[in-house]
């Protein structure tokens, strides 16, 4: 870090100076590689370094273009030509030329293929540090234009330049004094690195070339390019916003933290089985510990209701005890869901658990929520910080727990995109749990298997899975549960109901009875809708409730807690109820659906096992207004799968305690008959080649499937919403871009509240103000069903 009185008079961002920027974001970056690549990686101890040593040149000269007088009079305000701020093709051209002579004059022979990547990933990794990873061969087939680079090379102030290059040899660290002393940067030199790579460019294609067609090519260097990436640009951004390195606070938790939560819950029907399974799954994993036999991989495989979430975190947690106690590692909890719906759930089971031990306020540097709707609020013990570092700090994974998404766990480690990647070296030294993994869609599964096994082993970090049904996704992994735990909640049954396709027939038909408690689960939101409407003529509309991706997700989270609290005898609902919501009734109606999502359904009915047996109705609805008597479950689901399910349930009943054989026949026929690994092999060959982008690449993955293109509408719902939105229209009055943004952030979660998601090929699209379409308050009847929320007007039966 650069103490230096002479500064060159260069900055990196307003008030930050150069030198200093980049010497911090070096010695991060390096620290980050160094720290994150485990003894089980396929490198030698030598090959690390080098592989450190080269991160650090990456971090030293990343922003090195921004020493243009272009950039600098960008950065005071003056309008600038965009093309010619720039700054980091001329950085990773300067990059490329310094690590090419480092790894020249390394002593020790390195493997030449894994020489010739760092080489290709100096040039590539500092090339898009402010954008999106692209197909690596089309970045090495760019033909650079002399004029542009030589025009940005002379704009280099020398006087500036000497001192910068002096303060960077001067304050970079000791093992790299003596070669940099090698290196003058001088402007001669600098337009020497920009010859050699023009004149290597088309050899660097071909070793590139090699290396992705090499038999011996594995996933390792896909993970490397990661991991650099991953390195800089989080250590650029943590920089750039703090302006200094974040050391996160370290917690740690009793092994026993969670058994003395658990002891004051109150007793249920399932607290006996519960117990049960939480020492089984505790008793197993000890054993492991004890025989020093440890798997990177985890099965919890436990119906709904036994309380998988605290069995989960109770082994994450003294396996986390476990290796920090016998490794020089600190290792973070990673908690992944499918949902967003259901983070803020566990995060409240969470914090009731620390604060039995800590017994304060659980700040974000404990526990940490992330996904794409955040509140940008961070907090330490000791400090709170502003909406910006909150945004670096929750991004970034600066937690000790972490609560997410599927999106924001499986597009760090698949993905092209920089927000993603950057925090892919989180990954490293940690411990996931992956909940509910039956929602990963199966054409991935081959390719997960594959790819965090090997990110697991390699990064010496460890997962465990959990879910009702034990999935066929994993090849290899230690299953802690043995013994069998006999439920008799439920039943299925998929003959009382099944003939019929009507759903003014079945409601017709159907027997309510007043003690009992109605959940019935649709496939689309316009046959949810539909089916709402007929039964609140039956039961009236007091008693019953609506829930579907059209309404606010505040109105949602309000009529769920309403539900907890039996305001509701009734509830319609499309599947976004499915995984984890921890809602009970006395009976379930599921429309036909592929087995696991209609298990899900089930766990929803008698969950505590406190009444008589629960009742699941399977129905077979039908759309009417199709000339083919279209399934509407076949809108959004797999023919072959819904066939699959209605061949193993069709005028069957059948207890719980049957179901998971079942599912077991289901996941046989599902491997029988579908192509499980088309998918998987184009993105892993994709993965092989490094494309992130263009054609069959990284970046087709996608962990939730959209089935239609959509707008972001705002719904001014209430005086709250009034209020929220006026403050946004001042927002886009804001001259400066920068602080525009920032407003925006302050408001984001508040904001994001009222927004639903529609088609955008409705007829009814409300106007645009700013980035939003927006339905006033005034506007509410002609747009917003205060029951069923959004009214679509044309297209698809799936809205």
């Amino acid at each position: 870090m650069s103490s230096s009185l002479n500064q060159s008079g260069l900055f990196s961002h307003p008030g930050r100076a150069l030198e200093d920027h980049l010497l911090n974001v070096a010695e991060l970056t390096y620290q980050i590689v160094g720290d994150s690549i485990s003894s089980e990686s396929p490198y030698t101890p030598y090959e690390k370094s080098i592989i450190s040593d080269v991160s650090y040149i990456l971090g030293l000269l990343h922003d090195f273009g921004k020493a243009t007088d272009y950039f600098q009079n960008y950065l005071k305000g003056e309008r600038v030509d965009k093309s010619k701020t720039r700054h980091s093709f001329l950085s990773s051209i300067v990059s490329f030329g310094v690590v090419n002579a480092y790894l020249n004059s390394t002593n020790k022979d390195i493997n030449p293929t894994l020489k010739n990547f760092l080489k290709i990933l100096s040039y590539i990794v500092v090339a898009n540090h402010h954008s999106d990873l692209d197909d690596f061969l089309n970045e090495l087939s760019v033909n650079p234009i002399d004029s542009e680079f030589e025009d940005l090379l002379q704009s280099i102030n020398e006087v500036k330049l000497a001192i910068l290059v002096s303060n960077l040899k001067n304050g970079s660290i000791n093992s790299f004094k003596g070669f940099l002393s090698k290196i003058s940067f001088s402007k001669e030199e600098i337009l020497n690195f920009y010859k050699s790579f023009k004149k290597v460019r088309h050899g660097l294609k071909s070793e590139f070339r090699k290396i992705t067609n090499s038999t011996d090519i594995n996933i390792s260097y896909y993970f490397l390019a990661n991991l650099m990436f991953s390195a800089l640009i989080g250590s650029d951004k943590e920089d750039a916003v703090l302006r200094r390195q974040f050391n996160l606070p370290y917690t740690t938790f009793s092994d026993s933290i969670i058994k003395s939560y658990k002891e004051k819950l109150p007793r249920s029907n399932l607290s006996m089985l519960r117990e049960s399974a939480f020492e089984e799954v505790e008793k197993n994993f000890l054993e492991l510990l004890k025989g020093n036999n440890l798997s990177h991989l985890f099965y919890i495989t436990l119906p709904t209701g036994l309380g998988k979430t605290l069995i989960g975190f109770n082994i994450a947690n003294i396996l986390r005890n476990h290796l920090n106690k016998n490794q020089s590692k600190t290792f973070r909890i990673i908690y992944s869901l499918p949902f967003i719906n259901i983070i803020e759930q566990n995060a409240m089971v969470f914090e009731s658990v620390l604060k039995g031990e800590l017994n304060n306020n659980i700040t974000t540097d404990i526990l940490l929520k992330h996904h794409h709707l955040s509140e940008l609020s961070y907090t330490t013990e000791e400090d709170k910080y502003d909406v910006d570092a909150s945004e670096i700090l929750i991004e970034n994974w600066e937690s000790n727990i972490i609560i997410t998404t599927f999106v924001q766990l499986f597009h760090t480690l698949i993905s092209n995109r920089n927000s993603m990647l950057k925090k892919f070296h989180k990954l490293a030294h940690s411990i996931i749990i992956i909940d509910e993994v039956q929602a990963v869609p199966l054409k991935y599964w081959k390719l997960i298997d594959e790819l965090l096994l090997k990110f697991l082993e390699e990064f010496n970090s460890y997962a465990i899975v959990m879910t009702a049904t034990k999935p066929i996704l994993f090849s290899s992994g230690y299953d802690l549960v043995r013994n069998v735990y006999p439920l008799n909640r439920y039943k299925i049954d998929a003959k009382t109901y099944y003939s019929y396709d009507s759903m003014e027939d079945f409601i017709n038909t159907f027997k309510i009875e007043d003690d009992k408690s109605y959940m019935f689960v649709l496939n689309t939101i316009s046959e949810a809708k539909q089916f709402y409407e007929i039964l609140k003529e039956k039961v009236g509309e007091t008693e019953i409730t609506f829930l579907s991706s059209h309404i606010t997700p505040k109105e949602r989270l309000e009529r769920i807690e309403k539900i907890k609290s039996n305001k509701f005898r009734f509830l319609v609902s499309t599947q976004i109820v499915e995984a984890g919501v921890d809602i009970d009734f006395d009976v379930v109606v599921r429309d036909i659906a592929p087995l696991d999502s209609i298990i899900q359904s089930s766990g929803r009915s008698n969950r505590s096992g406190g009444r008589d047996i629960g009742e699941v109705y399977v129905v077979k609805f039908k759309d009417k207004s199709n000339s083919a008597n279209r399934l509407y479950a076949s809108y959004i689901y797999d023919r072959v799968l819904l066939d699959i399910t209605e061949n193993l349930l069709k005028d069957r009943i059948l207890k719980e305690e049957d179901v998971y054989k079942v599912f077991d026949n289901y996941m046989e026929e599902v491997v029988k008959k579908k192509d499980t690994e088309g998918t998987s092999n184009e993105l892993r060959k994709a993965l092989l080649e490094l494309k992130y982008d263009g054609e069959n690449a990284i970046s087709s993955f996608g962990i939730v499937e959209t089935k239609y293109p959509t707008i972001d509408v705002f719904i001014e719902l209430d005086e709250d919403a009034e209020k929220i939105f006026k403050e946004y229209q001042s927002i886009l009055d804001i001259q400066n871009h920068f602080e525009r943004i920032k407003r925006f952030k302050e408001i984001k979660n508040s904001f994001y509240s009222y927004v639903v998601s529609i088609p955008e090929n409705v007829q009814n699209i409300p106007p645009v103000i700013g980035n939003f379409y927006y339905v006033s308050r005034n506007s509410l009847d002609e747009y917003y069903d205060k029951n069923t929320g959004f009214k679509t007007e044309g297209g698809s039966v799936i809205w």
